[in-house]
């Protein structure tokens, strides 16, 4: 692979490898010499979508549900702060893991953030509020 940049971790007793492909794409290969006491239950910070390119046997399970087999060319939705954990196959496993990160809304004033925060509550427990039409009453003598 041409232009791909390794990721260096500050600890070194991941069980994988990182090789960057782009800004938010990065393979992740975990050796067929793994051991199982090292695929740990983990959460990641941001959402990801992990395509596997190769491997054979390894599953994925997440929090409260029964391990799912991981089969080449298949994707999954790794949503972010989720506990989950891969179990070990009969091969290595190289995965393809694209992250996501989720848009931040900018606000020019803080009154700007006040108004979008009531307009979300408003519209979640009532309907919407709706200024009221002012109309010109005659005078009174």
């Amino acid at each position: 692979m041409s232009g791909v940049v390794k990721i260096k971790w500050p600890m070194n007793d991941n069980p994988y490898i990182d090789r960057k492909t782009s800004e938010h794409t990065f393979l992740r290969e975990f050796a067929e010499n793994v051991e199982s006491h090292e695929l740990v239950w983990h959460q990641d910070r941001k959402d990801r979508i992990v395509k596997v390119v190769e491997g054979t046997g390894w599953q994925i399970q997440f929090d409260n549900k029964f391990p799912q087999p991981l089969a080449v060319g298949e994707s999954v939705f790794v949503p972010k702060n989720t506990y989950h954990r891969l179990h070990k196959g009969s091969s290595k496993l190289v995965v393809e893991i694209n992250e996501f990160i989720t848009p931040k809304k900018i606000y020019n004033t803080p009154d700007d953030y006040v108004k979008a925060r009531n307009h979300r509550f408003d519209n979640m427990w009532s309907k919407p509020v709706r200024a009221k039409s002012k109309k010109n009453k005659p005078k009174s003598k």
